[in-house]
């Protein structure tokens, strides 16, 4: 029905098939981006976003930067907090366009008029640190609270992660350590492995390899892709954990097996160490 429907121009079926298409089990982004350029033209603000993303990443079809940026701006234009949430990131980032703090407050306190958690976490971020703004930690905490009300996930990871990576926002290692352990108090594998980082290489804390490894297991356990990495890496080369190649090619093989970027290279290299002893 709702392809009938956009066939003949409803705009709301087209924007929902694209929808449709975009986050089935199997994705198929090439009828995604075909029913979003017919919401497009029917001038609906969440397409020009949704399109703007799938150019912007090359999903079903060419990459096409220029045009997704004509199109973040037309959707942020008609108020899409999608859209001005990109908008924002772009500007605090420097993607794309020069760093410019006073341009992202703008953006994101708009996107987070529209209910965009997201925005929320990293306003919080700008009033913590004081870009573009006197640094305001109540206000910070208050929209860290939004966020999570409106349905942003684990933002205590999301700042973490981002003030020890240092490509978003700068790096601080104090404060990636104060909301990492936040987000490792909630439970989140994510954060549990980059707070075992922080101990690993003693960035901002005083180095402990037992705690890191006991973070790193915990977030394994718990699912996290990234801290399985990290302790097959610690049981190749026995850094805070009997060496064990063995142990250590297991883990790259599940890694393997679940597509994580890398571990195939590494799994190869463990199976050259044990067959040379």
């Amino acid at each position: 029905m709702h392809e009938a429907s956009a066939k003949i121009g409803v705009v709301d079926s087209a924007h929902w098939l694209a929808y449709i298409y975009e986050t089935e089990d199997e994705p198929n982004f090439v009828e995604a981006r075909k029913w979003a350029e017919i919401a497009v033209a029917g001038n609906r603000r969440g397409a020009m976003a949704d399109l703007a993303s799938f150019l912007e990443e090359g999903k079903g079809g060419p990459k096409d930067s220029r045009r997704a940026a004509i199109l973040y701006e037309r959707a942020a234009m008609l108020q899409s907090p999608n859209a001005l949430y990109k908008l924002g990131m772009r500007s605090l980032e420097g993607d794309g366009t020069p760093r410019n703090y006073t341009r992202a407050l703008r953006f994101l306190q708009a996107s987070a008029k529209g209910k965009e958690g997201v925005a929320e976490c990293f306003l919080a971020a700008m009033y913590e640190s004081g870009l573009g703004v006197p640094v305001d930690q109540q206000k910070a905490f208050e929209l860290v609270k939004s966020a999570k009300l409106h349905k942003c996930e684990d933002p205590e990871y999301r700042l973490g992660r981002d003030y020890y990576e240092g490509s978003v926002l700068p790096k601080d290692y104090t404060k990636a350590y104060y909301w990492l352990s936040k987000g490792t108090e909630l439970g989140n594998p994510h954060a549990m492995n980059y707070f075992g980082m922080l101990y690993y290489h003693g960035f901002g804390v005083e180095k402990d390899e037992a705690k890191a490894v006991a973070l790193f297991k915990k977030g394994m356990e718990k699912g996290c892709p990234g801290a399985t990495s990290n302790m097959a890496d610690r049981y190749r080369r026995g850094d805070g954990v009997l060496k064990d190649l063995k142990k250590s090619q297991q883990l790259y093989a599940r890694l393997v097996k679940d597509g994580y970027s890398g571990a195939t290279d590494k799994m190869k290299e463990v199976i050259a160490e044990l067959n040379s002893n």
